[in-house]
């Protein structure tokens, strides 16, 4: 688990947060450093080709996104 993982859950337990907003990146959703947070619900904010320097094409960016479900 990533070391910001570990900071949410202790700034969680702390302050008794009980939501948290995240925005989250498809590079982060293809590199796992999301790895081990479970997600109540998601909303795409951003779908275009400014990532295609990252992703081979459209769909393979596409796909990165819905990794988050």
């Amino acid at each position: 688990m990533s070391e910001i993982i570990k900071a949410l859950e202790e700034i969680e337990k702390e302050e008794n947060i009980t939501h948290i907003i995240m925005e989250v990146s498809s590079h982060a959703l293809c590199e796992n450093r999301i790895k081990g947070l479970r997600f109540y619900s998601a909303a795409f904010t951003n779908l275009s080709q400014d990532h295609l320097d990252y992703h081979k094409d459209f769909q393979e960016y596409t796909d990165a996104k819905f990794k988050i479900t």
